[in-house]
C-alpha cells in the first residue's frame, strides 16, 4: 500500500476484503486469494495471504477479474 500506484487503498478496504470476499480461492503454493468489491473506488481488490489466512503477502486492484 506504501507503492505509489497503491495509495488509495486503505486498512479498512483490505479488513472488509479479508472478512467478507466475494470470492476465495487456494493456490497450488497454499497462498490464499481473496476478492472483494471497493465501492469507492468502483474496481475489484485482491487481497493475497499466506496459508495461514491472516498473513497478509500482497494487497493490488485487479484489474482482470471477472465475478
Amino acid at each position: 500500500m506504501k507503492r505509489a500506484d497503491r495509495w488509495m487503498i486503505t486498512s479498512g478496504m483490505v479488513i472488509s476484503v479479508m472478512t467478507a470476499p466475494v470470492l476465495k480461492q487456494q493456490e497450488d503454493n497454499g497462498r490464499i486469494r481473496h476478492w472483494g468489491y471497493i465501492p469507492e473506488l468502483g474496481r475489484w481488490l485482491r487481497v493475497v495471504t499466506l496459508e495461514d489466512g491472516e498473513t497478509i503477502h500482497n494487497v493490488f486492484l485487479d484489474r482482470n477479474f471477472k465475478p
